[in-house]
């Protein structure tokens, strides 16, 4: 995640810590937990992944606000857009 500099959006920098992923059969649904490095703190990101391709994604941190997005993934088809 990034954005222009000196508008307060949240960078993380270098490879997913802590990675963990949760398969949940009974309700159809992956948990992918990690942190995240920011330029000065750590982040926690939470994704759940429903069957049909509905995602939560938290954002969590220690001097912010808790962020949240919902919306629908896909899968990557390679290249740039």
């Amino acid at each position: 995640m990034s954005a222009l500099p000196g508008d307060g959006a949240i960078a993380f920098k270098g490879a997913p810590l802590d990675y963990n992923v949760r398969y949940n059969d009974r309700k159809n649904k992956i948990t992918i937990q990690f942190d995240a490095m920011g330029k000065s703190e750590k982040h926690q990101v939470t994704l759940e992944i429903n069957a049909n391709g509905f995602t939560d994604v938290i954002v969590r941190s220690m001097n912010r606000t808790t962020i949240s997005y919902y919306g629908k993934i896909k899968m990557y088809q390679g290249g740039r857009n």
